[in-house]
């Protein structure tokens, strides 16, 4: 696959970052610490901007750190590219094509109406739902836990602060939720992003609830492969595009 001049694209890339820190509300985590602690040898959950980022055992530290800092940096080219999010396949497009050109492989795959018989919804077992038709039981666990570790943050933690903040309006939002896996040096990551719109109001979009006639939602799943040839060209300067800024938005949660 032909990248171009994948350190000419990073530098050209214009970033937007979102009003809502973890510096701006508390004290910056430590993330590499985070990611040393985790060690190589144990499952992780991480919150990415508005994205939950999960690790099985067998992704190395180096990995994970990968997989954090060049979705965090699509993130915040999307959102330079579409602040407003009204057209969320344009901002899953942008997503995505940023991703491709650093060193992940992806099939293209549109967004999908969210359907159920069911007269009420509750978005967090949508996600398992959706998430568990291309994941092993052991990966839906993993996801399971990270959700679970999620909902046990409190009202005024600057973790849950910083990614409600960043992921939905009163009415609506969107948020991607990851598994990335390691085979034999390959890295994966399993990703679904949802996009909700509504007439009530949302607190905590992992865990709203709604009737489903007041409320629509799309969703998109797709799984990427890291190219590590291509993406250790532009490692650096990713490291340097997003800078300090990643601690801000990226933060550990405690299985």
């Amino acid at each position: 696959m032909s990248n171009g001049n994948p350190k000419e694209f990073v530098k050209k890339l214009e970033l937007q970052f979102p009003n809502f820190r973890l510096a701006s509300i508390s004290e910056k985590s430590d993330l590499h610490e985070a990611l040393e602690s985790g060690g190589t040898n144990e499952p992780q959950g991480f919150i990415n901007n508005k994205s939950l980022v999960a690790f099985t055992a067998n992704v190395s530290g180096q990995n994970r750190q990968d997989c954090l800092n060049s979705t965090l940096l699509a993130q915040l080219v999307a959102d330079k590219m579409h602040p407003d999010e009204e057209d969320i396949e344009a901002w899953y497009k942008a997503f995505t094509h940023v991703l491709s050109k650093i060193g992940w492989i992806a099939p293209g795959k549109e967004f999908s109406k969210f359907e159920t018989d069911q007269s009420m919804f509750e978005m967090e077992n949508v996600v398992l739902d959706i998430l568990g038709a291309t994941l092993s039981g052991s990966a839906i666990a993993i996801i399971a836990k990270t959700l679970g570790a999620l909902k046990k943050l409190s009202d005024s933690d600057n973790k849950l602060v910083m990614f409600e903040k960043n992921s939905h309006s009163l009415n609506k939002g969107s948020f991607q939720i990851a598994l990335a896996d390691e085979t034999n040096g390959q890295v994966s990551m399993t990703m679904s992003m949802f996009h909700l719109s509504t007439s009530s109001n949302i607190k905590k979009i992992v865990f709203f609830k709604s009737a489903k006639d007041q409320s629509q939602m799309k969703f998109n799943a797709n799984t990427f492969v890291l190219n590590p040839e291509i993406y250790g060209i532009v490692r650096m300067d990713i490291l340097q595009k997003i800078g300090d800024d990643s601690k801000d938005f990226i933060a550990s949660l405690e299985f």
